[in-house]
């Protein structure tokens, strides 16, 4: 494996844990976050807090115009990565390197829980 793809397998884990570690409760928001995301300095993150600066928002929906999942953007510029609730895991791709990680349903089915709000607003 080349030094690219090692740091990009690297980033791509290190956010499918922060996805975990985001549904669990243990992100604590700090002063910064606070002044971000409009929330108490010392309260755990959620994800509406967590995907609050997402890039792009891609939904996938069914021929009943009902929501199944979300694609969401995370970085961009090198590497992109991608949050991917339909597939299941934290997708990401720098120049001709991907590297994957697997986010349990669980993780992917509050995450939709958000962004299936954010659709149904949006109709």
């Amino acid at each position: 494996m080349s030094t690219t793809t090692n740091m990009l397998q690297s980033h791509v884990d290190s956010i499918a844990e922060e996805l975990r570690r985001v549904y669990d409760g243990e992100v604590i928001a700090d002063e910064g976050d606070a002044l971000s995301y409009g929330i108490d300095e010392g309260e755990p993150l959620s994800f509406w807090d967590y995907f609050n600066d997402a890039l792009d928002i891609e939904y996938t929906i069914g021929s009943d115009m009902s929501f199944r999942g979300v694609r969401v953007m995370v970085t961009c510029g090198g590497p992109n990565i991608y949050v991917d609730t339909v597939r299941g895991e934290v997708f990401g791709a720098w120049w001709g390197d991907t590297a994957s990680a697997w986010i349990p349903s669980e993780i992917c089915d509050e995450i939709n829980t958000v962004f299936e709000e954010l659709y149904e607003c949006s109709r």
